[in-house]
């Protein structure tokens, strides 16, 4: 038996046993009680959530090279929606997108909102857009303002109020970018995936999140 199909039955064999065991999306409890930083404002905080993306090989169907160009990162991606929980452990990691997938689109394709109950409340960048997707789950949607069209400057603007919102939520949403890193230090998915190695990849990551919350927790 080659030294590759070992990898592959032992990343088989992870997915099926620490996935299940370590991602895990915790129901929000009468004792739930989140740490300081997110008390005040989110008290009922259950979800951190952002978009990452792989780079990958360019494919030679034209078609396919659309599908996988991210205007982003101005290179042929997988796109990938995580969240963690108020800790900074991952509750919940999706399939591989293609890198033209919009961050809304993402989320109501990969079973996210399945999680969401009445009056949880969940931390989004600007530009995903899902507040009524999770409005209609009865949940709670923070995220940055969008900017306004203006007639000056950068031909966009915030106010005084919402600048400082912004600055606030963006402190606020630090450890779901350091999950992240977290998993792009796997030496596996640092380099171009290979577009036959789309399944394997699928799983790598998801085998990745659950070795990451074996890892000490982000917020104390």
């Amino acid at each position: 038996m080659g030294t590759r199909t070992i990898i592959i039955i032992q990343l088989h064999l992870s997915f099926q046993i620490l996935v299940p065991a370590l991602i895990q999306w915790r129901p929000r409890t009468k004792n739930w009680r989140v740490p300081a930083r997110y008390r005040t404002l989110m008290p009922n905080l259950t979800s951190i959530a952002d978009c990452t993306e792989f780079k990958t090989e360019r494919p030679g169907n034209p078609a396919a090279q659309r599908r996988l160009w991210s205007s982003y990162k101005s290179t042929n991606t997988f796109k990938l929606l995580v969240s963690i929980n108020p800790w900074g452990a991952f509750n919940f990691v999706s399939n591989l997108f293609s890198g033209n997938s919009s961050d809304k689109f993402c989320t109501k394709q990969s079973g996210y909102l399945s999680h969401v109950k009445p009056n949880d409340a969940s931390l989004w960048d600007r530009g995903f857009n899902v507040q009524d997707e999770i409005a209609k789950k009865k949940g709670k949607c923070f995220a940055p303002p969008s900017v306004r069209k203006c007639k000056y400057g950068k031909k966009v603007r915030l106010n005084r109020k919402e600048v400082k919102k912004t600055a606030i939520l963006a402190r606020l949403r630090i450890p779901v970018e350091i999950a992240i890193g977290r998993i792009k230090r796997f030496k596996l998915l640092a380099n171009k995936i290979k577009l036959k190695s789309y399944d394997l990849i699928n799983k790598t990551v998801q085998v990745a999140a659950a070795l990451c919350n074996l890892w000490p927790n982000i917020v104390s």
